[in-house]
C-alpha cells in the first residue's frame, strides 16, 4: 500500500483511522498523547539539567499554591494544586525546546 511505504520511508508509524466510523480515533489520540507527554517529560529534565549546570546557587521555583495563591505554603509541601512557574526569557544556549509536532508525520 502506498500509505505504508510512504511512513516506512518517513520513518513515521502508520495510524489508520475513520472519525466517521469510530476506528481507530482512540489508539491516535492514546499514541499522540503518550508522545506528547514524553516530549515535555524529555524537556523539563532538560530545562531542571540546564538550571543546574548554569545557576550558581540553588533557586527554588515560584510556586502558586491552590491552598494559598499569595505564594506563601503554610506548611504544605508543593503536590497537587499547585503551579510551578518557570522563567521563559532567559534560556541558555545549549537548551533548545524540541517540538515533536514540527518533526512528526503529517496526514495524508
Amino acid at each position: 500500500d502506498e500509505a505504508e511505504r510512504l511512513g516506512r520511508a518517513l520513518g513515521c508509524k502508520l495510524l489508520r483511522t475513520s472519525v466517521k466510523e469510530d476506528i481507530g480515533v482512540m489508539s491516535v489520540f492514546r499514541h499522540l498523547a503518550s508522545r506528547c507527554l514524553h516530549e515535555m517529560r524529555r524537556s523539563d529534565d532538560d530545562y531542571q539539567d540546564d538550571l543546574r549546570l548554569y545557576s550558581a546557587e540553588p533557586r527554588s521555583p515560584s510556586v502558586i499554591s491552590a491552598f494559598s495563591p499569595d505564594g506563601s505554603m503554610c506548611g504544605r509541601n508543593v503536590g497537587n494544586g499547585t503551579i510551578i512557574l518557570r522563567p521563559g526569557g532567559h534560556k541558555t544556549k545549549s537548551h533548545k525546546k524540541r517540538n515533536f509536532v514540527k518533526n512528526a508525520c503529517r496526514l495524508l
